[in-house]
């Protein structure tokens, strides 16, 4: 819902950044409260989306 709202207000390459970004909070909020396994290979996939979502920066 945030992201919706967020969306029409910002330019759209910060909310598309911001959509992509969500992937990190639930991976993170995964690994806490629901103890996931196999961290360390979502942990991989997650850098490797964080990376690209830092060249989609750029």
């Amino acid at each position: 819902m945030l992201t919706c709202c967020a969306l029409r207000t910002l330019p759209i390459s910060v909310g598309s950044l911001m959509r992509r970004f969500s992937v990190v909070i639930t991976f993170l909020l995964g690994a806490k409260f629901f103890h996931e396994t196999n961290l360390r290979r979502k942990g991989l996939a997650l850098a490797a989306i964080v990376a690209g979502i830092a060249l989609m920066s750029l």
